[in-house]
């Protein structure tokens, strides 16, 4: 059975969610003559982007790929990025795979070889960070020079395979709720929210026979890309990540086209029905890396703002929200060899009200329209003989400052100005990362609501992955 890898590279493109350990402003793709030390293995640890199956995910992050081209190390981007030696060690396992499986027609579940169709990976992130005094960042504020040493994250998925057709995911998270680490990649999570089910979805799609697919459950929107569990949260990914129950429908071509539209249940409007199947949007770009220079280009829209993870929490407290604000994401990423660049915007298309995210120019309070942009570049090399790589990056932001009332001043959406960042990480041994960031966060003045200081902020990660 042929199966087509563009279908599922650009499927897993347009449904990202998924993320790096070191944390770039977005996914990063590499053709496949890259040695990238943060590609390959995205479903192990979280991707809810795959229709491929739960073995494959399994498989690649242990390194251990089945009749397949890529390399046998343990990449460094154990998370979600949608490389094109992923896509083949994909492809080449489900080609295996789908032969060994039957459609389960009448046989009852007794005589049904279960654990051929159940697969089980994870990932473990322990973060050692310091951050200068002051510390103004996303989700914490100090007043002081401070340190931290926490088990970040803990993450467990399931998934099962049912023959050519349907597939199903569940991702488990459990976070530390008070470290500073966790505040930063995942800003919705309330402090005492220890352990949650982050994903739990199923998935309808053959490419062999139709060029669409339905997924229907808990899961990361299409809107914009990202990595799901970075060091730190960028700025595009604070404005744009949101995690709902939702109905996910696309369409690939094998031109390189796709499509994405859905709908999903947000929170309601404050003082009116308390109707939520009220979120919808659409994504749509081109995908190639056929050529020695591979490209994704994509633009998506949200209808509300307001349903994004980190402005949830604003909204749920005051009961809902007051006015919808639609947002538009617009991503780009181009590969060269073992050099990438990569960009990303998040915008508001029309102004909050102001008691939900509201920004001042020392005069006028007034509803804030919130953007955020990040610029980035990345080399992937080897240091004695292990598959590594270096970033840099920039990132600003616009009226992202929420200094709407009842807003603490520890809220993420009080957003820094500009920051830039580098990070460096390579493979260890099998099933095992190492990375460090360091990054400068300079704040938006008193004029805006802010200090006009900067902050520096070392961290270092170990991962172990299954």
């Amino acid at each position: 059975m042929k199966i087509k890898p563009l279908a599922f590279a650009i499927l897993a493109a347009s449904t990202m969610s998924a993320g790096s350990i070191y944390a770039t402003t977005a996914s990063t793709q590499t053709p496949a003559n890259t040695t990238s030390a943060l590609t390959e293995t995205s479903k192990a640890v979280g991707n809810s982007s795959t229709v491929s199956t739960g073995k494959t995910e399994t498989s690649t992050a242990a390194g251990q790929q089945a009749n397949t081209t890529a390399p046998a190390k343990l990449p460094l981007n154990p998370e979600g990025t949608n490389s094109v030696t992923e896509i083949k060690s994909d492809q080449a396992y489900l080609q295996e795979e789908l032969a060994e499986i039957d459609e389960n027609n009448g046989i009852p579940f007794g005589q049904w070889d279960w654990y051929k169709h159940i697969h089980l990976s994870g990932l473990v992130n322990v973060d050692a960070s310091y951050w200068s005094k002051p510390y103004f960042g996303q989700g914490t504020q100090e007043t002081t020079a401070s340190s931290y040493l926490s088990l970040a994250t803990a993450n467990l998925n399931v998934d099962a395979d049912f023959g050519d057709w349907v597939t199903a995911h569940m991702g488990f998270l459990y976070t530390n709720g008070s470290s500073p680490s966790v505040v930063n990649y995942s800003p919705s999570l309330r402090v005492n929210r220890r352990a949650n089910m982050q994903e739990a979805y199923g998935t309808i799609a053959n490419f062999n026979i139709a060029p669409f697919y339905v997924r229907a459950g808990q899961q990361f929107l299409p809107f914009s890309r990202y990595y799901l569990y970075p060091i730190t949260q960028s700025f595009t990914q604070i404005l744009s990540q949101t995690d709902l129950p939702a109905v996910t429908a696309g369409f690939i071509s094998q031109s390189g086209v796709y499509a994405t539209a859905y709908a999903a249940n947000g929170i309601k409007e404050a003082n009116h029905s308390s109707s939520t199947i009220n979120v919808y949007g659409a994504e749509m770009g081109y995908q190639n890396f056929n050529h020695s220079i591979g490209y994704d280009l994509g633009l998506g829209y949200l209808n509300n703002l307001a349903d994004v993870d980190s402005i949830r929490d604003i909204a749920n407290d005051n009961n809902g929200y007051t006015r919808s604000a639609g947002g538009l994401s617009a991503y780009g990423d181009l590969y060269a060899g073992p050099f990438g660049f990569g960009v990303r915007y998040v915008g508001a298309l029309r102004r909050f009200s102001p008691v939900d995210y509201q920004f001042t120019n020392g005069t006028v309070n007034k509803g804030a329209k919130p953007t955020a942009v990040g610029v980035n570049t990345d080399y992937n090399f080897k240091t004695w003989g292990h598959n590594s790589r270096i970033e840099l990056g920039f990132q600003w932001t616009t009226q992202a400052h929420n200094t709407a009332s009842g807003v603490s001043l520890n809220n993420v959406t009080r957003l820094p100005k500009t920051r830039w960042l580098v990070e460096y990480g390579f493979n260890l041994i099998r099933h095992v990362a190492l990375g460090l960031q360091f990054y400068q966060d300079h704040d938006y003045s008193a004029k805006y609501g802010g200090t006009n200081k900067k902050d520096n902020v070392v961290t270092a990660r170990i991962s172990f992955l299954f």
